[in-house]
């Protein structure tokens, strides 16, 4: 798959309808404007996430992309471009 640009002139390996869906995830998980979710907002520093919203935005993007996230991998989570690159890794590793 060809890389994509968000918008921001950044490149990610998902697709930008993946992409949309992981900000709207983001976005309903803390009530955050959509021009808040770039690529380089830290989720707990930017976007104000806390232990629990992490873990409810963790088990979304399972449900929805229907992927598994093991713990130790979480602490690899920190920006939004992160969850991009994770959700390419796993869903891409289905295929």
């Amino acid at each position: 798959m060809a890389e994509n640009k968000n918008g921001k002139g950044k490149e990610f390996k998902l697709s930008p309808e993946d992409i949309q869906r992981v900000d709207e995830i983001i976005c309903d998980r803390i009530c955050a404007d959509k021009s808040d979710v770039v690529p380089e907002a830290n989720l707990k520093d930017d976007l104000y996430f806390d232990s629990l919203d992490f873990i409810e935005l963790i088990m979304v993007l399972e449900r929805d992309f229907h992927i598994h996230v093991p713990d130790a991998e979480l602490t690899e989570i920190n920006t939004v471009a992160d969850v991009y690159n994770m959700v390419y890794e796993k869903t891409s590793k289905r295929n």
